[in-house]
């Protein structure tokens, strides 16, 4: 389902996704977001792609600690979201070699937050106002996965 980033995906890093959330699914109902774009892509951040459908960014890279930030935007709400996140998470383990990802989530997202704690996420923590966005400050929660309790969960 993923694909490595190349420049002609760009139009869907250009959309109104919330930026840095860990799972951000665009649904029909969802309010309108100001469009957003990727500005800054760095050395060891890694994209990958669902042509046309969603994005997956693993940003802040730290290869010596072995942990990144994940973003998730889904622009398609029909797709299988669990095996789209299975499979990114494959990536960031057995690919990228991590042990450690992480992410924020606005809090009173409860759909997406029970997608990822049914995969092994754990609330880590919570960050009061945090993102403005859409002209409110929204707290937003710190969720975590190991790559222990990844294997453990997906043996």
């Amino acid at each position: 389902m993923l694909t490595g980033y190349r420049s002609k995906y760009k139009s869907l890093l250009e959309w109104n996704w919330v930026p840095e959330e860990l799972l951000f699914v665009q649904r029909t109902d969802s309010k309108l977001y100001i469009p957003n774009i990727l500005h800054e892509i760095k050395p060891d951040d890694r994209i990958l792609v669902v042509p046309n459908q969603a994005f997956v960014l693993f940003k802040d890279t730290d290869f010596i600690h072995s942990h990144s930030k994940m973003q998730l935007s889904i622009i398609d709400e029909q797709m299988n979201i669990v095996d789209l996140l299975k499979e990114s998470l494959d990536f960031a383990f057995n690919k990228l070699n991590l042990n450690r990802i992480y992410g924020y989530l606005i809090e009173d997202k409860h759909e997406e937050q029970e997608i990822l704690q049914s995969i092994g996420f754990l609330n880590e923590g919570s960050i009061p106002t945090h993102l403005y966005w859409n002209h409110t400050f929204h707290n937003r929660m710190i969720l975590g996965l190991t790559k222990r309790d990844w294997s453990n969960n997906n043996e």
